[in-house]
């Protein structure tokens, strides 16, 4: 099964985002923040002029990416 380009970026900027503001702010918000902006995301494609319509495989990814982001933020806190 071939992964498509978009679900590998919508799991890298989660990922980004979770590790990210988890080392400047706290882990709840990184992890909501991620939430809000991927639903918020997929809302927004449902109702742009060339609508992709709204994505279950890019939520998916996205939840991915927050989770990679959680237990590499939680692995480093380890040491």
């Amino acid at each position: 099964m071939k992964i498509q380009k978009d679900k590998i970026l919508h799991a890298l900027i989660n990922y980004i985002i979770v590790v990210a503001l988890s080392l400047l702010w706290c882990t709840i918000g990184a992890i909501l923040t991620a939430v809000v902006v991927s639903v918020g995301k997929e809302i927004y494609d449902t109702y742009k002029a060339n609508a992709t319509g709204f994505d279950l495989l890019d939520l998916v990814a996205d939840g991915t990416g927050i989770v990679l982001g959680l237990l590499t933020y939680l692995i480093t806190q380890l040491w």
